[in-house]
């Protein structure tokens, strides 16, 4: 991630303003909207900061976003990360959107000082929500952010109400990558990594 410079501080969005139409961002703007994500959370970040690890966990309107970060002995501090980057993560989100595989439910994007940075996108496996989504969000993500049969998680389908199609994505185990990205990070997640510019 190149150094960020200066920016025109920008009102947080409301939820309703960062919708976009599902799939409607392609790869240069979605690489364009990860790079403003990493520039808001590092001019955010306090003196000092060794590495931040965000995370954005989301299915239908429900969402939460988590932090913490690394200080220069190592030891990790729970950190509010600002506002306007939640908006940010759902247009990623919904923008990135492929037909019959749906979307990402949790994204972790990782700083780390000078400028690194990597996104770690997972589709396939239920996150560690901090507060369980009611069950009708379950439902409403696979409404507007349609799956094919065979790529509804077991878990989801559950939660959503319906039988767990058969050879669903969770049921072997195996999260199926995506070419628009770099490769698979932890757990074989879709991941982009880059190294400092």
């Amino acid at each position: 991630m190149t150094q960020p410079g200066p920016q025109t501080p920008q009102e947080p969005q409301m939820q309703s303003e960062s919708r976009v139409r599902p799939g409607a961002l392609d790869e240069n703007t979605q690489q364009e909207l990860i790079q403003q994500i990493g520039r808001v959370l590092v001019q955010a970040l306090p003196p000092g900061w060794q590495e931040v690890g965000v995370e954005y966990r989301a299915v239908g309107a429900h969402s939460e976003l988590t932090a913490q970060l690394t200080a220069p002995n190592g030891t990790l501090i729970p950190w509010a990360p600002p506002e306007e980057t939640a908006p940010m993560f759902d247009r990623l989100r919904i923008g990135m959107h492929q037909p019959d595989r749906g979307t990402w439910i949790s994204a972790l994007y990782r700083l780390q000082r000078p400028g690194s940075y990597s996104v770690d996108f997972n589709g396939d496996h239920e996150p560690a929500w901090h507060t369980p989504p009611p069950t009708a969000e379950f439902a409403a993500e696979l409404r507007t952010m349609p799956r094919a049969g065979e790529n509804i998680p077991a878990w989801m389908a559950e939660r959503a109400g319906l039988s767990a199609p058969s050879g669903s994505a969770a049921q072997d185990g195996n999260p199926r990558p995506a070419e628009a990205f770099d490769g698979a990070g932890e757990a074989g997640r879709q991941a982009i990594d880059n190294p400092p510019a």
